[in-house]
């Protein structure tokens, strides 16, 4: 049996999403490592003073704040390949939360 698949590829339209705000619930901080000047210039082992060293450090809190994000007009491509089902048999396509019920009234 040959399956045959079948390629697809589409792009949507357009559409401006426009200017977004984010909520007012940024309070927080951030961890970095950096480089500070060395208070005691210290000397390397080839004698020439080192005058930076290395240091984990905080930021300061930035309280509770939102951010405007422009999103904008823009599309999207999307592409793929699909392929057969059903083993070249019949298949029930009926969905399942459907039932028609109905009832005849007789005298």
């Amino acid at each position: 049996m040959t399956r045959s698949r079948a390629h697809f590829s589409a792009t949507t339209s357009s559409y401006d999403y426009g200017t977004k705000n984010t909520n007012a619930t940024g309070n927080h901080a951030h961890n970095f490592a950096g480089v500070v000047r060395d208070p005691w210039n210290a000397r390397g082992d080839d004698g020439n003073p080192n005058q930076w060293k290395p240091r984990a450090q905080n930021t300061s809190q930035a309280g509770n704040h939102s951010h405007t994000v422009t999103i904008g007009a823009h599309t999207h491509s999307v592409s793929g390949t699909t392929g057969k089902t059903g083993s070249s048999s019949e298949i029930n396509i009926t969905n399942a939360f459907i039932t028609l019920m109905g009832w005849y009234r007789i005298s």
